[in-house]
């Protein structure tokens, strides 16, 4: 059993969990330094080879060369052009369908990313052909012009962007919709409490035992849970914690500070009290 006393009870739980979180520290750093090489080593090993345009020697002639050549500007322009174009006309088609599928055709998102991920699936090989057997004969005919063939080519960039074009706009919709997304009210309803017991005694102190239970705020007279709300997901795990920590060094009353709840329980002999936090606080 571990009981700690701090002046920042946050920190006295992080200190509890050290071990693990270090752990997870650790392995997020190997899959991100993994990644980074996977990612980075092709991008190295190309600028790498650029610089050998001379035999022997190292050195920029290949760009040199490259901007010296006057076809080089307008047709890197034209691209970024094409890019841009791909990018509104994506943005145009995802942005609403992620809309009405996110808050008003839930039902129908299993369609809608079947469809997004099908330039996944769909060989480059047979996707290139068979856009070019639909496109390169009446009544659809785009590859006869320069301009037309620019705008088929705009369409070919929006559609291949689509996994990625809707899996962002769906996640960020999805997550301005949760109530997930709302401001943190249960980590600032706790450090509101504690900044009031530090105005009640100093005596204050967190306890838990690691991986059964914990106890937010003990005193010498109580034993504090602090939650946004009691509810059947939390219930045991916020009545466990202030039972234990009610009977560590002697018998102390369990109160469990709620954003406006109200009740006394009994769990295991201990009385508990929840209480609104604008109540106990006045």
């Amino acid at each position: 059993m571990t009981i700690t006393t701090t002046p920042a009870p946050l920190a006295a739980k992080a200190a509890a969990a050290g071990t693990p979180a270090r752990k997870n520290r650790f392995w997020s750093w190997l899959i991100y330094v993994a990644g980074a090489v996977y990612f980075l080593t092709p991008l190295a090993a190309t600028f790498y080879w650029s610089l050998r345009a001379e035999k022997g020697k190292l050195g920029f002639e290949a760009y040199r060369r490259l901007f010296a050549e006057t076809d080089f500007l307008p047709a890197f322009s034209e691209s970024l052009v094409n890019a841009v174009a791909a990018i509104l006309l994506s943005l145009l088609l995802i942005v609403p369908t992620a809309y009405w599928v996110t808050l008003r055709l839930p039902k129908l998102r299993p369609v809608v990313e079947f469809i997004t991920l099908l330039p996944f699936v769909i060989p480059a090989v047979v996707l290139v052909f068979g856009l070019l057997r639909l496109y390169s004969r009446p009544p659809l005919l785009l590859t006869a012009t320069y301009d037309s063939s620019r705008v088929l080519l705009v369409c070919v960039y929006a559609a291949l962007s689509f996994p990625y074009m809707f899996r962002a706009v769906d996640n960020g919709l999805r997550r301005a919709n949760s109530v997930q997304a709302q401001p943190d009210v249960g980590h600032r309803l706790e450090n509101a409490v504690a900044l009031h017991l530090r105005q009640q005694t100093p005596a204050l102190s967190y306890a838990g035992e690691r991986g059964l239970w914990e106890c937010d705020f003990v005193t010498p007279d109580a034993a504090i849970q602090v939650c946004m709300e009691l509810t059947p997901a939390n219930r045991n795990r916020e009545l466990r914690g202030a039972v234990e920590g009610a009977r560590l060094r002697g018998r102390r009353r369990g109160l469990i500070v709620t954003l406006d709840q109200a009740d006394r329980l009994v769990e295991d002999g201990v009385a508990i009290d929840v209480v609104p936090a604008w109540r106990w606080m006045t």
